[in-house]
């Protein structure tokens, strides 16, 4: 029968156990591999007893539950990328404008993974100061990573767009999923690049302090 084991960090939180496909095997076979954020929380596999030879049926062979339990695991990961929303091309700057104003004010996005995603490319790439990462791993990184709710974000300025790009300056106070809640104050610039369908194709994030001085200044 297949077996599932866990292997967690010290980081942990209510959005903590993410399986990473790239630490995930089933019966021998890697599944393609995700790369989330907070790199990674949680490892996840899966793994055949009957490898060693104890399956009940027939040694060295899969049992029928076994072979189940396999395309059960193979379903969850395989739907574990989020769905993607009809797209919104060619949108004007204004509209664009206020699509990404909402997600900064009232969906707080660069601490929830939250955002209007019919606004931007499924092949986005999202760069901070630290690495880049895909669609998928950027929204369950941020997610699993911070506690939304009780972060806090906020512009600094007003939204510039046009027909290639985007940009804001942010100031925002990120609450880890962490016991006691560290915290920590940061501020930067976003800037988003548009494709020429009109889709936002890649999202950088610029920050004003190095890495040492925001860890240096996380309280709890």
């Amino acid at each position: 029968a297949i077996r599932p084991q866990l292997f967690t960090t010290t980081l942990t939180g209510p959005n903590s156990f993410i399986p990473t496909a790239r630490q995930c095997k089933l019966s021998g076979q890697k599944l393609p591999s995700h790369r989330v954020r907070c790199r990674p929380l949680v490892y996840y596999r899966a793994y055949a007893d009957t490898k060693r030879g104890n399956s009940p049926e027939a040694p060295g062979k899969i049992c029928r539950r076994g072979l189940l339990n396999v395309f059960f695991y193979s379903y969850v990961f395989s739907h574990q990328a989020l769905a993607s929303p009809s797209k919104l091309t060619n949108l004007s700057p204004e509209k664009i404008k206020a699509i990404v104003y909402d997600d900064i004010v009232k969906r707080k996005f660069l601490a929830t993974g939250v955002f209007s995603q019919e606004i931007y490319s499924d092949k986005c790439t999202f760069t901070d100061e630290i690495d880049t990462y895909d669609f998928d791993d950027f929204i369950k990184g941020t997610q699993a990573l911070f506690d939304g709710p009780s972060s806090n974000v906020s512009l600094d300025g007003e939204v510039f767009a046009d027909e290639v790009m985007l940009s804001f300056r942010f100031i925002e106070e990120l609450v880890f999923n962490a016991p006691f809640k560290p915290r920590a104050q940061l501020s930067g610039q976003v800037i988003l690049t548009r494709g020429a369908d009109g889709l936002i194709t890649s999202y950088q994030e610029i920050w004003d302090q190095n890495l040492v001085e925001i860890l240096f200044n996380i309280r709890f």
